[in-house]
């Protein structure tokens, strides 16, 4: 897409559970719910190039699953300050 329909696309972030309800504690995670325009698609949130867990190759239980690094769960998962990123593509609704 070019950048005016991207920008005029829409979008919002919004926080959930303990972080939202004012009671998380230092260290605790960040629920967040990005709601996205109907023309986002799976592969924009997870890239197309997405390896499940289940179906990694060879012995190395430890491998990190390939994204495309223009989606956005790769881009943050490569924040700085983003530690234990957990996407969860399969599910009924994605979750980041």
């Amino acid at each position: 897409l070019n950048r005016d329909a991207v920008e005029s696309a829409g979008g919002e972030l919004f926080t959930s559970g303990s972080y939202r309800l004012g009671v998380h504690e230092p260290g605790a995670d960040i629920d967040t719910i990005a709601v996205a325009p109907n023309i986002c698609t799976r592969d924009d949130f997870f890239g197309s190039g997405y390896i499940p867990p289940n179906q990694i190759q060879g012995d190395d239980e430890d491998a990190t699953p390939q994204r495309d690094p223009d989606s956005l769960a790769e881009r943050i998962r490569r924040h700085p300050k983003v530690t234990n990123f957990v996407p969860v593509e399969n599910a009924a609704v994605p979750i980041l």
